[in-house]
């Protein structure tokens, strides 16, 4: 089994695209039909099979990694807005995917632009989101 984490999610359309840990350079097609359990969300970690089709590689039997597999992320704060409370996380791990911090976060913390923060992986956004240190 391959893991990787789903970079783009069509969800009207049924596809999307994983980037392979083992293979980043190559993004993966997923089809919906091809998923166990509930949509996927960009961010998401999954393990799946790679079978070579006629336009390229595609997964099969695609499935979320177990929570027990998870880790906690790291990334930086890049976008703030604090009138309507909300921002933008850049992963480490997946830096062409900002993620999209909830306003409780933004306030709780404090956040601003530059500071580095930890947090777990996303389901349908950032969650349980912590300050690495105290200086950018």
């Amino acid at each position: 089994m391959s893991t990787g984490t789903i970079v783009f999610i069509k969800t009207i359309v049924q596809y999307g695209f994983i980037k392979d840990d083992a293979n980043p350079e190559l993004d993966i097609f997923v089809h919906m039909d091809d998923v166990e359990g509930p949509d996927l969300v960009e961010g998401e970690r999954v393990e799946f099979e790679i079978e070579n089709g006629r336009r390229g590689p595609f997964a099969l039997n695609v499935k979320r990694l177990s929570d027990a597999e998870s880790t906690m992320q790291t990334g930086t704060i890049v976008f703030i807005k604090p009138i309507v409370e909300y921002g933008l996380i850049r992963d480490d791990d997946n830096p062409e995917l900002d993620l999209s911090v909830h306003r409780d976060d933004v306030e709780r913390l404090a956040l601003v632009e530059g500071e580095r923060v930890e947090f777990d992986p996303p389901r349908s956004g950032v969650t349980n989101i912590e300050r690495l240190t105290d200086t950018k």
